[in-house]
């Protein structure tokens, strides 16, 4: 539902894509036929000539003056439960299910729900701590104390999972592109995998002893989007901004370091 500028009307959006306006609020069009999931939430422009409507799988529907700026990053199958502009009409914000807020446009990102009080009450024993958390061992960590990010099944502890989410707003706004997570939380099975195969050729240096991996914490990205190269304007900005949100190449994987490897960096906290 949203309210027209003048307050003597309202759009309505069904689960089908029908927009119904009341009163002084324009019809401007209804969701196409094929879509990804339901219809859940519509927008309008601050002055009434346009609005957006969003799929739970986060797809934007434009119509009228209302412009296109993209559709939310997602993290797995948790689904876009809401939408609202920003002042300019120029951007706009979906909420996912999850508690993630996903900017688009000028729309900035400034904070989400897994960062609140009620979240460090929850978690009070491992929230900003860098390192073993949680009384649990490497890469043996439960899911259900892990955050998804991205697509797929990648996962960090949630307060990395968030500031990964604010970071790659920040990215999103200078490359209008998405931060590509290749890969996040890696089990203790998972490191035994990714260490036999640098083994096999002779490389057993090329990954951690598995147990020791801050992968295995849920604490390590491997990144691609330009980042996962020296010398790019990507890996640049990351050198540059990616401390401001906890995040840190470190001395190791950086070049000329002891095993150089661009895509991969490190939370180490946001307080």
């Amino acid at each position: 539902m949203a309210s027209a500028p003048d307050g003597n009307g309202y759009w309505l959006v069904s689960a089908a894509g029908q927009v119904h306006a009341y009163g002084s609020a324009k019809h401007h069009g209804d969701s196409p036929d094929s879509y990804r999931g339901t219809i859940v939430d519509l927008a309008a422009t601050p002055d009434g000539s346009g609005y957006w409507i969003t799929s739970s799988s986060g797809q934007i529907f434009s119509y009228g003056s209302a412009r296109h700026h993209g559709g939310a990053a997602r993290s797995g199958s948790d689904p876009v439960t809401g939408i609202t502009s920003t002042p300019t009409g120029e951007g706009y914000w979906q909420v996912v299910a999850d508690h993630q807020v996903s900017p688009n446009g000028d729309a900035r990102f400034f904070g989400t729900l897994l960062l609140d009080e009620a979240y460090d009450r929850k978690y009070p024993s491992f929230t900003g701590t860098v390192g073993a958390w949680g009384g649990h061992t490497n890469g043996r960590i439960p899911s259900s104390l892990l955050c998804r990010v991205e697509r797929g099944d990648h996962r960090l502890r949630c307060d990395a999972a968030t500031a990964l989410l604010a970071l790659d707003a920040a990215f999103r706004e200078e490359f209008n592109e998405t931060l590509r997570v290749t890969d996040t939380y890696r089990s203790y099975d998972g490191q035994v995998r990714t260490r036999g195969r640098w083994c096999q050729q002779r490389m057993c240096y090329k990954a951690a002893i598995p147990g020791t991996s801050n992968h295995g914490w849920g604490l390590a990205i491997d990144i691609g989007s330009g980042v996962n190269s020296f010398g790019t304007p990507q890996h640049e900005w990351m050198r540059q901004n990616a401390g401001q949100f906890g995040w840190i190449h470190p001395l190791w994987a950086q070049q000329g370091g002891s095993n150089p490897e661009p895509w991969h960096w490190e939370f180490t906290g946001t307080g």
